[in-house]
């Protein structure tokens, strides 16, 4: 694929990601799994290190 293609294709993820963030589910909508329990901070951690943890995997197996 070509890095040009690539590159439109992240662009677009990205942008969807922060579209659903923004025009998301009022808060009257959430489902009580959604709710935030505990300390977000451990929460985005433990997500930053799973995601290093797979950035990992894909440069040893290429």
């Amino acid at each position: 694929m070509r890095p040009e293609a690539l590159a439109l294709l992240g662009s677009l993820l990205v942008a969807g990601v922060v579209w659903a963030i923004v025009w998301g589910k009022r808060s009257d909508e959430a489902h009580h799994w959604e709710e935030t329990r505990g300390r977000l901070a451990v929460g985005v951690a433990l997500g930053l290190l799973a995601a290093l943890a797979v950035w990992g995997t894909v440069l040893i197996l290429a």
